[in-house]
């Protein structure tokens, strides 16, 4: 009856699988930042009355974005290091971390 091929998945394939739900869960929370900030910002255009509603537009979408990429990025980095370790793979590692201070520094805060 017994064939002598396990049935349960090993132990890495589990944890391969529940960090790749986790950082698609992250994923999925960034995206959901852009989008709750771009329709939160939105209303600066509609409640202002004067002429600086389009920059303070601007400077609300520029900081929802700015941290729904940070989000992004750190899912990218979790799913990076637990499932696709490789030296490719972490010579990546310090451009994305190199790029979001520029991203930081370009939003004026």
């Amino acid at each position: 009856m017994n064939s002598g091929i396990d049935a349960s998945p090993p132990f890495e394939t589990a944890t391969s699988q529940w960090i790749h739900l986790i950082g698609v869960g992250i994923e999925i929370f960034g995206v959901f930042i852009i989008v709750a900030g771009i329709i939160w910002s939105s209303r600066y255009i509609f409640q202002r009355p004067d002429a600086s509603r389009y920059d303070h537009y601007k400077i609300s979408i520029g900081r929802s974005l700015l941290l729904g990429l940070e989000v992004l990025v750190a899912a990218d980095i979790v799913k990076t290091i637990a499932i696709e370790l490789t030296f490719v793979s972490l010579g990546l590692l310090p451009g994305a971390g190199a790029y979001l201070p520029e991203l930081d520094a370009g939003s004026g805060n």
